[in-house]
């Protein structure tokens, strides 16, 4: 969450450049961009703290988030300035994204739902509870 939402302040679009930064992190990273379980000091170091990129993170991505984490939200990029002329985004012509004339570089299959039926039933065969997924639960190991 932005440290102004986390700050009670008047808040705009630049919220969303900020959450798009935390993602893009997570997705560099596989980790959290705050490692701390109370919730408290979590919330003053959104506020507060710089945030600390890896050094080895590729240096036009670091450029990116530091732009994307900044505090002052006028500030922040997106909402201020156009993301898609970023360095770390060079490589992707927008017009021929933004048409839909390309291809994803990696197109995952389709999951049969027959999986997931038969997990849930055999879930409540042996624990005699329906299946629930708590957040969590990693699906991927």
């Amino acid at each position: 969450m932005a440290p102004e939402m986390l700050q009670g302040k008047p808040y705009n679009a630049a919220v969303d450049w900020w959450s798009l930064g935390h993602t893009i992190y997570e997705m560099a990273t596989a980790d959290a961009l705050i490692n701390n379980s109370n919730i408290k000091e979590q919330m003053y170091s959104i506020i507060l703290d710089e945030p600390k990129l890896p050094h080895w993170l590729d240096k036009d991505l670091r450029h990116l988030l530091r732009k994307l984490f900044r505090k002052n939200p006028s500030r922040r990029l997106g909402a201020r300035g156009d993301i898609r002329c970023h360095p770390f985004f060079e490589f992707i012509d927008w017009v021929v994204l933004e048409n839909e004339e390309t291809q994803p570089p990696y197109k995952p299959k389709a999951v049969s739902t027959k999986l997931w039926i038969t997990c849930g039933l055999l879930c409540l065969n042996i624990t005699h509870k329906s299946p629930h997924l708590h957040s969590h639960e990693n699906l991927y190991t």
